[in-house]
């Protein structure tokens, strides 16, 4: 079973994102927290990976794209 996330970490992560993409923190929105014991399944969200989704999805909203 896993381990529920606090709400303070998940406060963290998401001022983290906010202040990678240099965005407030209101205009991000929580979608879906997951947790695999997988390793591979997890390669995909290795910090270059995670930086290329952060940024091509900045991009997109900077672009004029909405949700």
């Amino acid at each position: 079973e896993a381990a529920a996330v606090s709400p303070q970490v998940i406060a963290a992560v998401m001022a983290a994102v906010a202040s990678s993409m240099g965005q407030p923190v209101q205009k991000l929105r929580l979608v879906s927290i997951r947790h695999t014991a997988d390793r591979e399944a997890s390669a995909a969200w290795s910090l270059n990976n995670r930086l290329d989704v952060i940024n091509r999805r900045n991009s997109f909203y900077c672009k004029g794209g909405r949700k």
